[in-house]
């Protein structure tokens, strides 16, 4: 974890007034840590996972929600069907793909669906997606299944083939089509 240093080593050697665009795989908190503690514009940086907090006096300005807005779109997508989910099982990788646009997708339910019931499951590896999917499956109905598969959408899309699901619908973010 050498690369705080070696930005602001860059920074020292070589100004910038901003950074454009940037890509990365995983969380941009850090790297808009960095650009709110230099003071330096991170204009439209390329990331799923952009920073939730802090936004409105960030130098970060970013170009998509990312994964938590996907989250929040589809929160609202099922509060406006005619006739809203009564149950929902929502099923997420334990890592910050599958866990913050978890968090995003149940805080908006809560609000818009109060009446929703969601059955909310997490799994480690590819090894545990049947299992995590079959659970429960006598006690509650659900509806609609949302699926949060983080980096490993293969192994979640497998599964799902696997098992008899009885779900109206099957949501999964973007990134894993």
């Amino acid at each position: 974890e050498t690369w705080p240093d070696q930005l602001e080593s860059h920074l020292r050697n070589q100004p910038v007034f901003a950074v454009i665009s940037g890509l990365v795989n995983g969380p941009w908190e850090r790297i808009g840590d960095f650009c709110d503690r230099q003071r330096l514009p991170c204009l439209l940086p390329n990331s799923e996972l952009p920073r939730l907090t802090n936004l409105e006096y960030g130098y970060s300005l970013y170009f998509s929600g990312g994964l938590a807005l996907e989250a929040k779109a589809l929160a609202v997508y099922l509060a406006s069907l005619p006739v809203p989910p009564r149950t929902i099982k929502q099923v997420w990788r334990n890592d910050p793909y599958g866990e913050i646009p978890a968090t995003a997708f149940s805080t908006a339910i809560a609000e818009l669906l109060t009446e929703t019931e969601i059955d909310n499951d997490s799994y480690t590896d590819g090894s545990e997606i049947d299992a995590v999917l079959s659970a429960h499956r006598g006690e509650m109905q659900a509806e609609v299944l949302v699926l949060w598969p983080g980096e490993q959408a293969i192994p979640a899309l497998e599964a799902i083939t696997r098992i008899d699901s009885g779900y109206k619908l099957v949501t999964l973010p973007s990134g894993a089509l």
